[in-house]
């Protein structure tokens, strides 16, 4: 297994081998990849399939289209076939693949041609690839076709292309799921030869295809983006296959480039000389900062923020990289992507006591290729690098001012111990040092320490002459053990500082996911994602919608005219980038990730530009903003979706249910008139009036529970709430009903007033009424009755099968219909609970045996006991 320097396993390799071990419970998806219809992707996919077929394995075509392409259809013969299933859309029946058939036959392997295809309405899934992603899930190899055109990333170029707006597209990321890719390739020539011998096209269209998208340019670009994408598929396949086998590395299959780059001036040379190298080899390059040791000066960080943008603006690949030492970082990085040719800066100046970083370098860099890079006389060399703000006099001043402490404390106690043992005070002075004030004093505080130690405590005393020849021994092992420790003691707090660093960004992130995991709607996400942004950077992070009037004031109109070009370009702008560079604030467009639409903005006020990490950090924040926004619109789409959808189910429902009852009224009503129009005997005619006025009653109670349906759902129902007398309730509910006489009414002498609304109480009691009427036998009566107690229970009693227990709260839901057999459109009862709960009552059905009581329950118009 590849292993880092010091021997422990590469992070990456154990990685990329176990996400390689785990793929085997999926099926393998193996694509054949054209520029064009009619290179020949189901015909060579039909080839591999046969040949499949021959080792034994269980293979089966799902979907393929033949064009009726002779070759194509010979080839069909000794594969089974699923059936295809037939959707209905429009009157028109349209065959599309089979996806349960396939489950349920779940072979080994299935060819499903044309991968970026859409389903037609109707289907599980919207896309034809979308299909293949369930086959996989399930455990099944699946053989597909795709012509680069249909690539989502590359939509764009093929229209400046072709001219041609590609309709039907997939993503990208299929594209890299596939476990094989095989490109069939077919020059262009032929491919128009074919074409005009009717071998891809017939007739007409073949004349069309040859005029437009089948132009010879045409064919040309789009092969090379083919043979392009698949190169880099190969490229891919190269570096995965060596991290799941550990291989070091580099394997020169394909040039590739890295340039280091640090705060020296020198930096923007070596990125404009590596552009020159990468396009003299036409080789993808990285400009990589490392990030060892203590953290830079503000000054440092703005120079590499500079230079990685201008690495990025030439077209590099730009990482932050943390290591050890800037060498063994490099070559690390290197070698884990497959880099072939390392470009270094010449040092300008060389000091005995620094080692060359260029020398270790060229000495791990192993098979890599080093290019040194000269620099001008009068640029920085790396010791100068740093700024003297960040080297400060205080801290040497500080170190010295310990040792001297040490040596003051040391007096006292010199007379008791020897003087090889007041080494160890001098060591732990050298060590604390080196924890508290970094590599530079430690190492002034071990030669100091070693100068005092000899003045002051080796005889002869207050000279650096030594009588005795052991203590030069004595000597130059503090020095050695003391430099020593300071390097490691000074290493090992830079390391820890920079693991704090990364914690409390990684533990800052991960609260930051789960915050906007919570968040619901935009403005709650763009608060929290503002408030974390803030306290990480350490800024005032505001955000802003996507649309500017919505916008808080700014403090000026530049600051407000760059966060409107940022987001109408949907472009970084501001404070450090390269367009208006010379504003105060930085403006981040938050854009979603599949399509590139706005979703909102970051902005924050800049004294200097962001540094690397920083800048890296606020794209992170951009990222998980756009995931979480877009979250929030799928969820709001959703439930406008489920919203719909249940309105059309209401519409649906309400058809089915009022339609019958609608007819029955209107065709009684119209034979009636008709039968009047032909002058019936007057028995007749009488009988037949009297038939007409209780459909046309009939119909108007039913358009009137519409009415007060879309009332109380629309909620514009009006209350006017005034003590009224139950029996005149009563009293009017019965004379606007047809049949008064089946209702009985036990109400209790001089009732005490109800605080109701009359109207809408007389409406409610008469839905019960109805609704008792036609659930009762048709010689029974109905009851009205009220009890009294803390509130009044008004209520209406029938004599018919009763309300089953589980139906007791589903009697009240709209459009609900307990016996389907009785006539009704299943709204009186739920218009009775709105009107009810309208003026502050509560209603209840119970069991009467026999029949039910349907009680309504309101508040008296005074205290009552």
């Amino acid at each position: 297994m590849q292993r880092q320097r010091d021997g422990r396993p590469n992070p990456q390799a154990l990685l990329a081998r176990l996400e390689h071990g785990q793929t085997g419970t999926q099926g393998r998806l193996k694509l054949f990849l054209g520029y064009a219809a009619g290179v020949g992707k189901t015909y060579a996919m039909l080839q591999a399939a046969h040949r499949e077929l021959a080792q034994g394995r269980d293979v089966v075509i799902g979907y393929v289209e033949t064009h009726q392409r002779p070759e194509t259809l010979a080839l069909l013969d000794g594969l089974p076939l699923l059936p295809r299933q037939t959707i209905t859309h429009r009157e028109i029946s349209l065959e599309e693949f089979d996806l349960d058939g396939c489950l349920e036959r779940h072979p080994q392997l299935v060819l499903v041609d044309e991968l970026a295809h859409t389903n037609a309405p109707g289907s599980r899934h919207q896309k034809r690839y979308q299909d293949v992603e369930e086959l996989l899930q399930a455990g099944i190899d699946v053989y597909s076709t795709l012509n680069i055109q249909h690539l989502e990333s590359l939509n764009d170029v093929v229209h400046q292309i072709t001219g041609v707006r590609v309709r039907e597209t997939l993503p990208d990321s299929v594209l890299e799921r596939a476990t094989a890719l095989s490109l069939v390739d077919l020059p262009p020539e032929e491919l128009l030869t074919r074409l005009q011998k009717g071998h891809v096209y017939q007739g007409t269209k073949a004349d069309a295809a040859a005029r437009n998208f089948f132009r010879p340019g045409n064919l040309t670009a789009l092969r090379e983006l083919a043979l392009r994408r698949a190169a880099d598929r190969v490229d891919d396949d190269v570096i995965n296959y060596m991290q799941r086998r550990s291989i070091a590395g580099p394997w020169p299959v394909a040039e590739r480039l890295l340039v280091a780059v640090g705060p020296s001036p020198l930096s923007e040379r070596l990125v404009r000389a590596a552009r020159r190298l990468a396009d003299a080899l036409s080789a993808e390059w990285w400009a990589v900062s490392v990030r060892s040791g203590a953290p830079l000066s503000p000054a440092a960080e703005d120079r590499v923020s500079r230079h990685l943008q201008l690495a990025e603006s030439l077209g590099a690949r730009t990482e932050v990289v943390s290591g050890l030492s800037i060498p063994e970082a490099v070559t690390e990085f290197a070698r884990s992507h497959n880099v072939t040719k390392i470009v270094a800066g010449k040092p300008l100046q060389q000091r005995w006591a620094r080692v060359d970083l260029v020398d270790q370098l060229i000495r791990l860099s192993g098979d890599v290729d080093v290019f040194v890079v000269s620099g001008q006389s009068d640029s920085p060399t790396l010791s100068e690098q740093k700024s003297p703000g960040h080297r400060p006099v205080s801290r040497y001043v500080k170190a010295v001012a310990a040792v001297l402490l040490m040596t003051g404390a040391c007096f006292p106690i010199s007379a008791l111990l020897a003087p090889t043992n007041l080494v160890m005070l001098y060591l732990l002075v050298v060590t604390l040092v080196a924890y508290w004030l970094g590599r530079g004093p430690s190492a002034v505080a071990s030669a100091l320490s070693v100068a005092l130690f000899d003045f002051c405590f080796v005889p002869p005393y207050y000279t650096f002459v030594v009588s005795d020849k052991q203590y030069v021994v004595t000597f130059l092992g503090l020095l050695a053990v003391s430099l020593s420790i300071s390097t490691l003691t000074a290493r090992a707090r830079e390391q820890a500082l920079a693991a704090r660093s990364r914690e409390e960004e990684t533990a800052n992130l991960f609260a930051l996911s789960r915050a906007l995991s919570q968040a619901m709607g935009e403005d709650e996400i763009g608060r929290v994602i503002a408030d974390y942004a803030s306290r990480q950077l350490k800024l005032e992070v505001r955000f802003l919608k996507p649309d500017y009037h919505e916008w808080e004031p700014f403090q000026n109109e530049s600051q407000r005219a760059v966060a409107m070009w940022a987001m109408e370009h949907r472009q970084l702008a501001g404070k450090g980038t390269d367009t208006l560079n010379q504003s105060e604030v930085l403006c981040l467009p938050i854009l979603s990730i599949e399509h590139g639409q706005l979703l909102g903005g970051l902005v924050m006020p800049l004294e200097s530009p962001l540094s690397p990490v920083r800048h890296r950090l606020l794209e992170t924040y951009g990222r998980q903003a756009a995931m979480a926004l877009e979250r929030s619109r799928l969820s709001v789409s959703a439930q406008e979706s489920d919203l719909l959808k249940a309105t059309e189910r209401l519409q649906s429902a309400l058809l089915n249910s009022i339609s019958h009852d609608l007819r029955i009224p209107l065709v009684s009503i119209s034979g009636a008139l008709q039968a009047l129009k032909d002058e019936l005997p007057g028995e007749q005619r009488e009988q037949l009036l009297d038939n007409a006025l209780s459909e046309s009653d009939r119909l108007n109670r039913i358009v009137g529970n519409l009415l007060h349906m879309t009332r109380l759902e629309s909620g514009v129902v009006s209350v006017n709430l005034q003590p009224q007398e139950p029996g005149e309730i009563v009293e009017m509910t019965l004379n606007t009903l047809r049949h008064p006489s089946r209702v009985r009414v036990q109400l209790p002498p001089d009732p005490p007033m109800v605080q109701v609304d009359f109207g809408l109480l007389q409406q409610a009691l008469a839905n019960l009424v109805e609704n008792a009427l036609k659930f009762s036998p048709p010689e029974s009566q109905v009851e009205i009755g009220l009890n009294s107690g803390p509130q009044a229970e008004l209520w209406v009693r029938d004599f018919g099968p009763g309300v089953a227990e589980s139906e007791r709260d589903q009697v009240f839901d709209r459009f609900y219909r307990g016996r389907p057999e009785v006539p009704g459109s299943g709204l009186g009862l739920s218009i009775c609970k709105g009107l009810v709960e309208a003026q502050g009552g509560k209603i209840r059905v119970e069991d009467a045996k026999p029949g039910a009581r349907f009680v309504i329950s309101l508040n008296w118009a005074q205290a009552h006991e």
